[in-house]
């Protein structure tokens, strides 16, 4: 059975993030296991470390009791749920449970309230995104999961039998019986003879898989993919973080980190 790992800080975000994992989960026939990790502050003495550990355990655990009694669904009651707690560092602590769980897909939720949340989500999720090899999904706060009819890859066309995961994309697709969207943005790209090979290959590395290029002309790459995914009714972007800058500029340059925060679209990477 596949099982989806959803990280959980408690968090309004991330409660939408759980409910949006369970929508899924019952399409693919597939359990939960919501993870939580915690640390303590780093003054305590020995003494006092073992108090401490102890009484913020226990209150982690009244959090995940009353996290798991929200994520109630009166149309989906027969998802199994597990759920586990951690102390240490989270990226760590994530990596260990998805080496001993192999999750089909990592989800957690997007804070939007302050600056400083967002800087430190931003610079978390794109961590996580880089170094979790598994397939991760980030859920801006206010989406609602939408059966993933229209899924877009942002593609820059440029090596990509080398850089783009076609088995994972591949399985993505066909599990969820999707149209793929491969999005390429420039200022006459469609034309461009290396282009057009590149696309040649890629058609090549995903037979059966129904697919639809869309070359989108716009001096700014990345606002012509969001402004694409918005009005097209993406359902989710997939991104391919250790080749592709797209979604850490996405976070980092001023009008597109906007962009994105505010978005519904759920954004997974995908890794070779």
């Amino acid at each position: 059975m596949k099982t989806i790992l959803v990280a959980t800080d408690f968090s309004k975000a991330s409660l939408n993030a759980a409910r949006y994992a369970i929508e899924m989960a019952a399409i693919l026939n597939a359990s939960l296991h919501i993870l939580h990790v915690y640390q303590l502050p780093v003054s305590y003495s020995d003494i006092s470390y073992a108090v401490a550990s102890g009484e913020i355990e226990k209150d982690a655990q009244n959090l995940m009791k009353e996290f798991q009694s929200q994520l109630t669904n009166k149309n989906i009651t027969d998802i199994e749920i597990k759920t586990e707690l951690r102390l240490g560092d989270f990226i760590g602590e994530l990596e260990k449970v998805c080496e001993k769980i192999n999750p089909y897909l990592v989800i957690f939720g997007i804070h939007k309230s302050t600056a400083a949340q967002r800087f430190f989500f931003g610079s978390q999720a794109i961590f996580a995104m880089k170094h979790i090899e598994w397939p991760l999904v980030l859920v801006p706060e206010h989406a609602h999961f939408r059966s993933l009819n229209n899924i877009g890859i942002a593609c820059d066309l440029i090596q990509v039998t080398e850089t783009l995961p076609a088995e994972k994309v591949k399985m993505l697709v066909n599990d969820f019986g999707g149209k793929l969207h491969i999005l390429n943005a420039g200022s006459n790209a469609k034309y461009h003879p290396d282009i057009v090979f590149e696309s040649g290959l890629l058609r090549e590395a995903l037979p059966g898989i129904n697919h639809e290029y869309h070359f989108i002309e716009s001096k700014d790459t990345d606002k012509g993919i969001t402004d694409f995914v918005d009005k097209r009714d993406i359902d989710i972007l997939l991104v391919t973080p250790k080749k592709h800058d797209f979604f850490e500029r996405l976070f980092y340059t001023s009008h597109t980190k906007e962009l994105a925060l505010m978005s519904n679209v759920p954004v997974m990477s995908l890794h070779i």
